[in-house]
């Protein structure tokens, strides 16, 4: 009889691992929100969840999709959080005005993270941040 119980229970527990959600956005912010050229800049995105629940993520520049540098974020090290950084500098050839990042996140399956907020965003469904690039 325990061990029937004991077998019941695991197959339930097993199935719902199998089905756990994926991880959600619990904050993405860019520090500073305004920067001149030559800037050091700071985007971060927290997610709900452990590390190992998030494959990648990276920021596009909405505006400039296929112009702008590569952006991809790491997991941020001594963060107890599921915390992904990137630190950088806006480029000295970077023109004045204000910019839409769309981060584009996927979970440990290969599939995109999106928030409610953001299912409409062409190409980053995780969340949006806005930037602008001041002199």
């Amino acid at each position: 009889m325990k061990r029937m119980m004991f077998v019941s229970i695991l197959v339930l527990l097993t199935a719902l691992s199998a089905f756990a959600k994926q991880p959600t956005v619990v904050d993405a912010k860019i520090d500073p929100a305004v920067a001149a050229p030559g800037a050091k800049v700071v985007i971060t995105v927290e997610f709900t969840g452990k590390t190992a629940d998030v494959k990648s993520v990276e920021v596009l520049v909405k505006e400039y999709p296929y112009d702008a540098p590569e952006m991809i974020l790491q997991p941020k090290e001594g963060s107890e959080k599921n915390v992904w950084e990137l630190v950088g500098q806006v480029p000295y050839e970077a023109p004045f005005e204000k910019l839409t990042l769309e981060v584009k996140a996927l979970d440990k399956d290969g599939e995109q993270i999106v928030t409610e907020a953001c299912k409409d965003q062409y190409w980053g469904k995780a969340a949006k941040l806005m930037f602008e690039i001041k002199q």
